[in-house]
Order: structure tokens, then sequence, then C-alpha cells
């Protein structure tokens, strides 16, 4: 099976992890941008977007597609959210790296793939580094701490998304990261991420007719929005209250 690892990188961190997988399953790591910080020239947009066309092309021709990205406020960066969407993979699996908090970045992303008709393989995040780091905070003598642990978890992984026969099913977990099912808060009504902006995913029982995530459609544009009747018995039950 021909895989291929796809990843936007700021500090080196997704980089290094992109090529880890890379490595462990004998194949490109391509990038989507440029090691650079800061507003970029006209040669170096140039550049990026002939790293762009050349990941969307290999994409179109490989069988399986390890997608990784930074978190961007909790959240995928755009560019990884768009080339998800224009390259439309046949199978993928989503990796992240994160400071702190991943947030509701790998639940976008999955959802996004699963949307997309992707067969969806898996998702990792690797937290490298200190949360203090995540504003730029207290950053003298800081170094940014991807260790062989967190590479040898990157092969891994990549290793059992190649191997792996059959698409992990989609799941009814929340932004937290936990199973639905199994959270009191929940169960009795008082999940503060069970509003109209569902972050729960495909299975969700409030949401049934589509996926909502904060970098995918909301309710507001859902054209079946009018008649949905279980947007409209939460409607009576907050009204009753």
């Amino acid at each position: 099976m021909r895989a291929l690892v796809v990843y936007y990188s700021k500090t080196a961190n997704t980089k290094k992890i992109a090529e880890a997988m890379a490595q462990s399953l004998q194949t490109e790591a391509l990038p989507l941008n440029l090691p650079k910080k800061g507003r970029r020239s006209k040669e170096e947009r140039t550049k990026e977007r002939a790293l762009w066309d050349k990941a969307m092309r290999e994409a179109q021709d490989a069988e399986i597609v390890l997608v990784g990205t930074p978190t961007e406020f909790r959240r995928p960066h755009r560019l990884v959210v768009e080339f998800m969407k224009e390259a439309a993979p046949r199978r993928a699996a989503a990796f992240c790296t994160c400071y702190g908090m991943k947030g509701a970045t790998l639940i976008d992303m999955e959802a996004l793939l699963r949307q997309n008709g992707a067969q969806f393989m898996g998702g990792l995040a690797v937290c490298a580094g200190t949360d203090k780091y995540r504003f730029r905070q207290d950053v003298k003598d800081y170094v940014d701490q991807v260790t062989e642990a967190h590479l040898s978890r990157a092969r891994e992984f990549a290793r059992q998304v190649l191997s792996r026969r059959e698409p992990v099913k989609a799941g009814l977990r929340g932004v937290c990261g936990r199973d639905c099912r199994q959270c009191l808060k929940y169960k009795h009504h008082q999940c503060e991420g069970a509003g109209f902006r569902c972050w729960s995913g495909r299975n969700c029982p409030v949401f049934e007719c589509c996926v909502i995530k904060r970098s995918l459609t909301g309710c507001e544009k859902c054209p079946s929005l009018g008649s949905c009747g279980k947007r409209n018995q939460l409607l009576l039950a907050k009204a009753s209250q």
C-alpha cells in the first residue's frame, strides 16, 4: 500500500513527527509550508504553492495519507483544513502536535476527512514542550522537547495505521476527548459541548443529521434546519426550563 505523509509545521515539531512516520513507512514527508515565520516574500509564496501542488498530486496517487498539523487555538491549521478538503484522500489518518491542550484538533480533522468520504484509520496527538509556551510566555532558554519517545510513538502509530484492515468506527466523543456514553455530565444534559455547536461527531444523538465542528459547517447553514426534529425538541426543552 502506497502511503504518504503531508504536514504543516511552524516550530519544526510537526516536521520531526512527520519525518519519523515517513521513515517508518519508507515514504515521503511532504511539507505544505516553508520553515519561516512572519510575512513571506513573493518568491517564498511561489515556492509554497509548488509544495502545495506536489502534495496534492502525490495525494491523488496514494492509497493512504497521514495528515499532520500543529494546533491553532485548539484547531487544525487552516492550510491543513484546505488540503484535506481538496485532496479528499480515500484512506487517511490524522496527527497533531501541541504544547498543552489539543482541543478539538483531532476531532475536527476526523470529522472533515469522514465528511469528504475518507476511511479514517486513526489519530495521534503528540504533546511536546511545555504548556506555558502556548502563548509565547516565559520562553527564555526554551527548547522544543520532541524526544525519542515521541518519535518512537509516531513510528509505531504509522505502522499500526498501515497494517489496520478496517477503518476506525466513528465514536461518540466530546471535545474533551472522553467517551460521551461514559460521561455523567453528558448523561445529565450538563455538557457544554452538546449545544447547537455540538462537537460530538457523526453519532451524536442530538444532531444525527450532520457532523458539526468548529472548523466545519454549523446548524445555521443546514438546509434541513427548519424541519430538524432534534433541534426543535431541544428548543422546546430549553423554553420550558
